[in-house]
């Protein structure tokens, strides 16, 4: 089902097909008692409005959100609204999709907190990617750890049930509380080594 909200926005196949995927997901996950209704409000004036758009929205890179935030819904599980997901599904697998840098720094920018992408092992296939060769332009493991030093998390997640772990607000509650212990972590050890005594992170985590 489309909002009204969005009706009249020019959406290209590959994303229409994303949702259905989600929307078959939920109904299977469902046993066919639930359906999912999908908006998408564009926040930029360039890309559209909610009565219309110039530009075409296309791509997949949202099918690993629309199904992990689908299931999310059915199961009843609180989603982490601070979490940015981009990549595309085949099998339940996540695979790479292009502009990862750009949207997380986007993402940031708009204060969210964390991105789930896939593997930066990960290869595109043709479907998934939309681009007939496949190759796409990634985020790096250094521009990650940049981004982590900011406080910025970014998870590597290979299926769709780890997407649903990374997004669902237990896992960003744990996620906050575990960053808050690694910056106390040096503190305590410093503190333990004027004692004479070593403190190893996982003692600080217990």
């Amino acid at each position: 089902l489309v909002h009204p909200d969005c009706a009249l926005v020019p959406v290209g196949p590959l994303m229409l097909r994303s949702f259905d995927v989600a929307h078959q997901a939920a109904l299977r996950l469902s046993g066919g008692q639930s359906g999912i209704a999908w908006c998408i409000r564009p926040t930029r004036q360039d890309v559209g409005s909610r009565f219309g758009a110039r530009q075409l929205l296309h791509g997949p890179s949202l099918g690993a959100a629309a199904q992990t935030l689908a299931e999310l819904l059915i199961e009843k599980r609180e989603i982490d609204r601070g979490c940015l997901i981009t990549a595309s599904v085949q099998a339940r697998a996540l695979e790479p999709v292009g502009g990862e840098r750009s949207k997380i720094q986007a993402a940031r920018d708009a204060g969210m907190t964390s991105a789930i992408i896939a593997p930066l092992s990960a290869k595109a296939t043709v479907e998934a990617s939309g681009n007939a060769a496949a190759t796409l332009e990634r985020i790096t493991q250094d521009q990650i750890s940049d981004l982590e030093k900011g406080g910025f998390l970014v998870h590597q997640c290979s299926t769709i049930e780890e997407a649903k772990r990374r997004a669902s607000k237990s896992a960003a509650v744990l996620s906050a509380y575990l960053n808050a212990m690694k910056k106390r972590t040096s503190l305590l050890q410093s503190v333990a080594r004027l004692a004479g005594k070593e403190v190893d992170e996982s003692d600080v985590y217990v």
